[in-house]
């Protein structure tokens, strides 16, 4: 590779990477993300004067499980049930089973996770 077809390639390479950074640098100048909204938190505003608007925190967890209802639960867990299990020491299925999945570790069950687990 001669000298001038070097600097041609420096030179496409160059101007790719000015413009994937200047394209990047105008869209987030011009699109604004509500972040609030995208999580769905609803802003508050401040208890005082001047203080900036924050955004209200989800309900504690354990506050949600209190007041779940059980057979509403049981119900919508149907559709789960076609891909998981949920009985103590079941299979897994075409999704891994689910018996005390918030105290094991990610990935930990014999199920064939993808290489992102």
């Amino acid at each position: 590779m001669n000298g001038f077809e070097f600097n041609k390639l420096f030179a496409a390479l160059l101007v790719a990477g000015i413009l994937a950074s200047s394209s990047g640098f105008i869209a987030r100048h011009l699109v604004h993300v509500n972040l609030a909204e995208v999580h769905g938190v609803e802003e508050s505003s401040g208890a005082g004067g001047g203080e900036p608007a924050k955004a209200a925190l989800p309900e504690p967890v354990l506050e949600l499980i209190a007041a779940a209802d059980s057979a509403q639960g049981q119900k919508l867990f149907k559709a789960c049930a076609t891909c998981h299990n949920s009985d103590k020491g079941g299979p897994d299925g075409v999704g891994p089973h689910l018996w005390n999945i918030m105290t094991r570790g990610k990935a930990a069950t014999s199920f064939a996770y993808s290489d992102a687990m």
